[in-house]
């Protein structure tokens, strides 16, 4: 987590199509959003897959931050209130009209606009680590 100029470059050069420098702020501010949140989502997979998907947040509305604070906070932002929202999805959710069973083919092939530009984007990116 750098000076406000370093994550101004780094932004750039995300906005510019660099994965690596992408894969770099996953990597500088992992262990913050894992923090944060850890402490609003209990289970361990859970988290993991939470803290993904503040990643991609950041990712989609990465040329909306407007450098009116740090990068880390904004990042934060994002974390802390996605986890809460998050929780709130789960809360609601009625299990009364489940099956027992459960089905997911994973070896169905991508194949969604939206699905191919996710492989294509997030291929490349290191899975996010919990811990050290």
């Amino acid at each position: 987590m750098g000076s406000m100029y370093e994550d101004r470059v780094l932004v750039d050069k995300i906005l510019n199509g660099n994965k690596s420098a992408f894969a770099l702020l996953i990597k500088s501010h992992e262990k913050m959003v894992a923090y944060m949140v850890s402490r609003i989502i209990l289970e361990e997979d859970e988290v993991k897959d939470v803290c993904q998907e503040v990643f991609i947040k950041v990712y989609l509305h990465l040329e909306k931050f407007k450098f009116d604070s740090k990068l880390s906070t904004w990042i934060a932002t994002i974390a802390y209130r996605y986890a809460l929202n998050h929780l709130k999805k789960r809360k609601k959710v009625s299990f009364s009209n489940l099956s027992d069973e459960v089905i997911i083919d994973y070896t169905q092939p991508v194949d969604t606009p939206l699905q191919k530009w996710f492989y294509w984007e997030f291929s490349e990116i290191p899975p996010i680590s919990l811990k050290d």
